[in-house]
């Protein structure tokens, strides 16, 4: 132990000689006097709290990022409009109007001139944030990441969930449109919180459904998504055979959390919940709302360009040494929202669990 520190003790002071004489030049001062400056500071304490507040707030704020994407994969799946938010507040993308018409073998000089309207999509992302969290021990938490994120960590996931759940119902169309369908399979008992009796079950030919529904509107084969919550997903892959199973699952992917594919969708893993909507599918019901009898689950199919996501600013918020907490307190912030990115909602549908009566 002894030599150990000997020998650091040696490095260190090889260090600041070869650092005084590199610098020295430049500055205009002596090696020798400027060694003696780096050799002084070296031996002052720094006061505490201070060193490390900003690399906690980089990592934190790191945390914070990632574990929105970790928590909800899908958003990876979404036309990324991060780059068009103002101050981290504001999203403003220029949105193309409709198309220009085309015509074969044109007949008529000159042709008609048309002026297309633009309209763009502006809208200001939710701000979400976290209850305070009290840091009783900052040196110990600084030194271990584990530690650290155990004491946030699980107000970090409760943000993710949260973004993840507001996301979804920004996306989702709200009334029972022709984007919004049913299920129509066999019975199963309800299983959304205060939800009571019988709904129907997902079948192949719900799914087949989506795919045909997309192909009506013209929708690019490529990228298209799907979102189940757990209970949905489960009925669903019950219904693979095992020849169906084995192509489904060559795509698993857990890192980018792709379950399967079939049927041209990419299938991602199961969400605890994804959508509500009331009897009827007259309203989408907004995320914490408090479950009704009558609530219908409800899962996603979307391609890619159809849907926005953008997250804006993201901050961490602390108070250090707070004299009435004996502690750090902490919290954060995160904006973030999205969208159809059409105005008619081209390219979404919605599948919901029919009630079932006898």
């Amino acid at each position: 132990m002894k030599s150990s520190k000997i020998l650091n003790f040696v490095t260190s002071v090889l260090f600041m000689c070869l650092s005084a004489m590199l610098i020295a030049p430049l500055i205009g001062v002596s090696a020798g006097a400027l060694t003696g400056v780096l050799a002084v500071a070296s031996f002052i304490p720094m006061p505490s709290g201070v060193a490390f507040m900003a690399i906690q707030k980089e990592i934190w704020i790191k945390d914070v990022v990632e574990n929105l994407y970790k928590r909800n994969p899908f958003l990876m799946f979404a036309n990324n409009a991060d780059e068009y938010v103002l101050q981290g507040k504001v999203l403003h993308i220029p949105n193309a109007g409709s198309q220009s018409n085309a015509t074969r073998n044109r007949s008529s000089l000159p042709a008609t001139v048309q002026v297309r309207s633009e309209t763009d999509i502006t809208f200001s992302l939710d701000e979400f944030t976290t209850d305070p969290v009290l840091i009783a021990d900052t040196e110990k938490v600084e030194l271990s990441f584990d530690k650290r994120r155990s004491v946030i960590g699980n107000h970090i996931d409760y943000l993710a969930q949260l973004v993840g759940d507001w996301m979804l119902y920004n996306w989702a169309p709200v009334t029972s449109t022709g984007f919004v369908k049913t299920t129509t399979g066999g019975t199963s008992p309800a299983y959304l919180t205060n939800a009571t009796g019988v709904r129907k079950l997902i079948t192949m030919a719900d799914v087949k459904q989506m795919k045909k529904l997309m192909d009506a509107q013209n929708i690019p084969t490529a990228d298209r998504y799907c979102l189940l919550d757990a209970y949905m997903y489960d009925q669903f892959t019950d219904l693979l055979t095992n020849t169906q199973y084995t192509d489904f699952s060559k795509y698993f992917d857990a890192e980018n959390g792709i379950a399967g594919k079939l049927f041209g969708f990419t299938f991602l893993e199961p969400r605890a919940s994804v959508l509500r909507y009331n009897v009827g599918r007259t309203a989408l019901l907004v995320p914490g709302a408090a479950g009704a009898a009558t609530d219908q689950a409800a899962g996603i199919f979307w391609q890619k360009d159809s849907v926005i996501k953008a997250v804006g600013e993201t901050k961490i918020f602390d108070h250090v040494d707070d004299p009435t907490y004996y502690g750090d307190l902490i919290s954060a912030l995160v904006r973030a929202g999205g969208r159809a990115h059409r105005n008619d909602g081209y390219g979404i549908f919605i599948l919901a669990q029919e009630t079932f009566t006898a």
